[in-house]
């Protein structure tokens, strides 16, 4: 487990970071508090070479409910949001540059 929470560290407030490694021990022990206030999951953004692919997958393969592919200017990316019961995933492509 202490390996994960050294990779984490890069990501996470170092005072999260320094209770976390205070709190741990080798024995099973209680995550620090802070670290379950986390609220609902909205979504995860997966980047994928293959857009059409991927959205067959999820809803060929994996049975799941996928939005129709959209291009979102504003990121740079086209986007189709596989649905699940609790969150959602949300994958991406780049969008082709224009010269």
């Amino acid at each position: 487990m202490f390996s994960r929470i050294v990779a984490l560290s890069r990501s996470m407030p170092a005072k999260v970071y320094r209770e976390l490694r205070r709190t741990h021990s080798t024995a099973s022990s209680a995550a620090p508090a802070a670290l379950w206030g986390l609220g609902r999951l909205n979504h995860v953004a997966i980047v994928t070479p293959n857009l059409e692919q991927a959205r067959d997958m999820y809803r060929d393969v994996l049975g799941a409910k996928v939005s129709d592919i959209t291009p979102l200017q504003e990121h740079g990316v086209y986007t189709v949001f596989v649905e699940l019961p609790n969150s959602k995933i949300e994958v991406t492509c780049g969008l082709p540059s224009i010269d």
